[in-house]
């Protein structure tokens, strides 16, 4: 015998409006939207996060889905998404199980790099490397949901960071020295000892991999 399946359906708020909106008004509306698809059994609404654009008015998602979850009953609402190198992992890990409490089990958590390169400008980060610690951030999430302990984690990552930005400084001073013609002098041979170091120093602080959980963390009653 055949199995039929339902389609359901879903909305993305990004949230878009327009600048000369007031925007308490602009999230009423938002507020009353997810009622409205509540009450007409759409399954999930994604709520977008965004700082620098002014057009889209929500930096931290898990607030609208607070109060969105307080007036609606069955509709499942989900972080679309947050910008992990943004945050502190732990705050993100915090949030989200607080948020899966208070919503009873409907919220959703989605990540993401982040969209706008000037939100990634004003908080001082490169674009470039924004997916780099997405990657980062998300694998000490899913060790933080797991239980694993936060400060051995954070610890070697803060030091990783300090260790690759000497790193680079290094390396562009042997560039310099080596364009000078001077990478035969003894100037040269404390920097060449610093790299050896750093290096060793990466190598004894690489997190080691563990197997990410097949499936979703057990929501709360």
């Amino acid at each position: 015998m055949s199995t039929y399946r339902t389609l359901r359906a879903g909305v993305f708020l990004p949230p878009f409006h327009p600048n000369d909106e007031d925007p308490l008004l602009c999230m009423e509306r938002d507020f009353q939207l997810m009622q409205w698809l509540d009450a007409h059994n759409y399954t999930e609404a994604w709520i977008g996060e965004h700082h620098s654009g002014g057009y889209e008015i929500y930096g931290q998602p898990e607030l609208f889905i607070a109060t969105a979850a307080e007036r609606t009953r069955y509709i499942r609402l989900g972080t679309g998404v947050i910008s992990l190198p943004y945050h502190h992992p732990f705050m993100v890990a915090d949030r989200i199980v607080q948020l899966d409490y208070q919503t009873r089990g409907r919220a959703m958590f989605g990540f993401g790099p982040g969209l706008l390169p000037s939100d990634a400008m004003m908080l001082g980060i490169d674009p470039e490397i924004q997916r780099d610690r997405m990657a980062d951030a998300i694998d000490v999430i899913t060790r933080l949901l797991a239980g694993d302990d936060l400060p051995q984690l954070h610890h070697r990552r803060q030091s990783s960071d300090q260790v690759v930005d000497e790193l680079r400084r290094l390396t562009a001073a042997v560039h310099r020295l080596r364009e000078s013609q001077r990478s035969e002098s003894e100037s040269l041979q404390p920097i060449l000892r610093r790299l050896t170091e750093i290096e060793r120093h990466l190598r004894l602080t690489e997190m080691p991999q563990t197997p990410r959980p097949s499936r979703r963390y057990p929501m709360g009653a």
